[in-house]
């Protein structure tokens, strides 16, 4: 091409030369350039990519193996989350007194609805505690298991019942203001309740006794009295009062059968 445009003897025939070859070059021509250029860069993003995972893999230490969770997996069911963190190994030369090396290790995993957590701490002061609690949360079932209680729950929309190491219970609901629920220990205990809550009454009985209770007033000033009665013939009264005095100060007393009284004026900051 260069030397087509050359041989021009002025200008203006160098121009028309310029012209006829570039009508004789090909659009696709271009077109065959530019997708080799697409293909060329996205080979490189490629190879870059390919380097990132790979960097990462190798930065994953101890947990190249697990589902350490980010915030990019947060959404996902199933989650490992593992932390870990010391101090306290710098003396204070001034305090040699509180020199308490520790170290916290905690891992969090979950596969669908099952969990397990295990932390563990040690300390200079303090020395070794741990942890370890593993169970199944669902929607209206939950079961526990730790080193000192094991646990199962059901939840329904009327009926609850659950099992520990202490004993087991179930209640219901009769309506929006009645439950009835049963207890029984392993120890032989049993109790049974029947529990009203109104909009200013609460009652209670169970096998020890029965209790109620009547608030009065409102917001700013109010009035609980409580009435319990044990069927081994205890009895006693408790009357609570509270009266809002300003924006900020109220002034609150109580009152038993017992003997036990008391007042107070605290400060109520709302925010």
């Amino acid at each position: 091409m260069s030397r087509e445009l050359e041989s021009g003897t002025n200008i203006l025939e160098g121009f028309r030369k310029f012209k006829r070859l570039s009508d004789q070059i090909e659009p696709s021509g271009f077109d065959e350039v530019t997708d080799n250029i697409n293909k060329t860069k996205e080979k490189l993003f490629n190879i870059a990519d390919n380097k990132k995972e790979s960097a990462n893999e190798d930065n994953k230490g101890i947990f190249k193996n697990s589902n350490v969770a980010t915030e990019n997996n947060n959404n996902n069911n199933n989650n490992n989350n593992f932390d870990f963190s010391t101090g306290g190994f710098k003396p204070d030369l001034t305090n040699l007194g509180s020199y308490n090396p520790n170290v916290d290790i905690a891992a969090n995993l979950k596969k669908g609805k099952f969990y397990t957590d295990v932390e563990g701490s040690a300390s200079l002061k303090q020395g070794v505690d741990y942890n370890l609690e593993a169970g199944y949360k669902g929607d209206k079932f939950t079961a526990k298991i730790d080193p000192k209680d094991i646990q199962a729950k059901y939840k329904g929309d009327n009926f609850n019942a659950g099992i520990d190491t202490r004993g087991i219970h179930a209640g219901t609901k009769l309506n929006d203001k009645v439950n009835v629920d049963l207890s029984k220990r392993f120890n032989g205990d049993t109790n049974i309740a029947a529990i009203y809550k109104g909009d200013n009454v609460n009652a209670s009985v169970d096998t020890r006794g029965f209790e109620i209770g009547r608030e009065f007033g409102d917001s700013d000033a109010n009035i609980n009295v409580n009435l319990t009665k044990d069927f081994n013939g205890d009895t006693d009264v408790n009357v609570e009062g509270k009266k809002q005095l300003n924006k900020y100060l109220d002034l609150k007393g109580f009152a038993d059968t017992r003997g036990d009284y008391g007042a107070s004026v605290g400060f109520d900051f709302k925010f």
